[in-house]
């Protein structure tokens, strides 16, 4: 559910969407979720992982693989991907990770065209146990655009 904007300029508008991702136990997957609708052209800055409990089972035989994908036609764009296992720890309660932004798109910069559905998938290891956790998005809209 995106957050009301704030206005940073006369032109620039911020906000930030807030996805509640339940409990998923062990080995359970997540395919092509719809977490967001972009409402206008939308360029996404920073994405993130809270956990609300600790994770369990992650390791290098269990991990756990997120996508964050934009649908905007045919094929769809992949925006941030993230494989947590026994040396990329996913966030403990309370901590907060910053997801890396696919390096092939400019300027860190995730471009969003308006009406594209960001999907999630979560694939796990049958012993990788995620808690119920809060995935934050930050973006802009160029109100000139």
């Amino acid at each position: 559910m995106p957050v009301t904007p704030r206005v940073s300029s006369d032109s620039l508008k911020s906000g930030v969407l807030l996805y509640e991702l339940e409990d998923l136990g062990a080995g359970a997957d997540v395919e092509d979720r719809p977490v967001f609708v972009a409402h206008r052209d939308l360029e996404f800055t920073k994405l993130r992982i809270v956990g609300h409990d600790d994770a369990a089972g992650i390791d290098d035989d269990n991990t756990s693989v997120w996508v964050f994908k934009a649908v905007t036609g045919a094929v769809p764009v992949i925006l941030a991907t993230v494989t947590f296992d026994a040396d990329n720890a996913f966030p403990d309660a309370g901590e907060v990770f910053n997801v890396p932004v696919n390096p092939s798109v400019i300027n860190n910069f995730l471009r969003v065209p308006e009406g594209s559905l960001i999907t999630l998938s979560i694939t796990n290891g049958d012993n990788a146990n995620l808690p119920a956790c809060l995935i934050q998005a930050e973006y802009i809209v160029d109100e000139d655009l």
